[in-house]
């Protein structure tokens, strides 16, 4: 997992590859400064699958433990 560092990194537009659907997708210059601001790694998917992704994702709240 890469994570940016805003300090020494020259940002520029990126075309990266969904890992989910194959589409390319731009990873902007703001976007990236953003991410290093938050020390966030570099996003593996586009908007929609991150979109889809997050609504399918089960809350803390509802996870179960078999042994509690």
């Amino acid at each position: 997992m890469e994570v940016l560092n805003a300090g020494s990194i020259n940002f520029k537009d990126v075309i990266i590859r969904c890992g989910d659907c194959g589409k390319a997708f731009t990873f902007t210059a703001g976007e990236q400064r953003y991410y290093a601001s938050k020390r966030l790694s570099t996003p593996k998917r586009c908007q929609e699958c991150r979109q889809v992704r997050k609504q399918t994702l089960v809350p803390d709240t509802e996870v179960r433990h078999d042994n509690d």
